[in-house]
């Protein structure tokens, strides 16, 4: 066996240090441009956002196997589960058609690729502060109208924790999405923050101060909700 040093890149994942800033930065650039190359889109016209705000897609009677769509949607899943949380929602939802798919189906596939052609590059801050957001889209899914839950947490600039799944009953207004959304983001910064405590003894530089997260939510009822049960327990 012989040692080769710090590991630089691991299937696909670059891996860069910086002892003396102490920092430690991932990467996947060189194998999101792999999949740009292999499926043809190495030149395409880059495009702000993953999906089609509206897009309604239904299933196909009959997959069209000439299209790569499956390789396509397990390549970006690859992408998406080690660095890229911004592609969650995008693939969680085309993903429900690898069985069924048709040209709608690869024109949205290919517009994740015009996404991820965009955005190969973030300016991130380095702010050490546990920061969450929560959202949803309300019957987002028109076969079953549930809606689905997305949070991120981001610290030191970057993502560290995502997710994006359907929930498991269909919600009545938008206000309960949401605050079904916000339920599953506040367990997992229960989790967090107390991770990152824990990290902090060691010497990490963190401006958390072990108190709640604020957890940031674009629903006015929600945002109401959630203070008044929060003023009911206080009682």
């Amino acid at each position: 066996m012989k040692d080769l040093g710090e590991a630089k890149v691991i299937l696909g994942l670059e891996i860069r240090r910086d002892k003396a800033l102490g920092t430690l930065k991932l990467s996947q650039g060189k194998y999101a441009a792999q999949v740009l190359e292999k499926f043809g889109m190495a030149k395409c016209n880059p495009i702000g956002t993953p999906l089609e705000v509206v897009l309604q897609l239904d299933k196909a009677d009959e997959s069209d196997d000439a299209l790569p769509y499956r390789e396509a949607v397990g390549n970006l899943m690859y992408l998406m589960v080690r660095t890229r949380p911004d592609l969650a929602f995008a693939i969680g939802k085309l993903s429900q058609f690898v069985s069924c798919y048709g040209k709608e189906h690869w024109a949205a596939i290919k517009r994740v690729l015009r996404y991820v052609k965009g955005s190969m590059v973030f300016n991130k801050n380095s702010s050490c502060v546990l920061q969450s957001y929560s959202d949803t889209d309300w019957a987002g899914e028109h076969e079953t109208r549930r809606s689905t839950t997305g949070f991120s947490f981001i610290f030191g600039g970057a993502a560290v924790s995502w997710g994006s799944k359907l929930q498991q009953m269909g919600a009545l207004s938008t206000m309960e999405a949401e605050y079904m959304a916000l339920s599953e983001a506040r367990k997992e910064a229960v989790w967090l923050n107390k991770l990152v405590q824990s990290v902090a003894t060691q010497g990490l530089r963190t401006e958390s101060s072990g108190g709640p997260i604020n957890i940031k939510v674009d629903n006015s009822r929600c945002i109401d909700f959630s203070k008044k049960l929060r003023r009911a327990q206080a009682h």
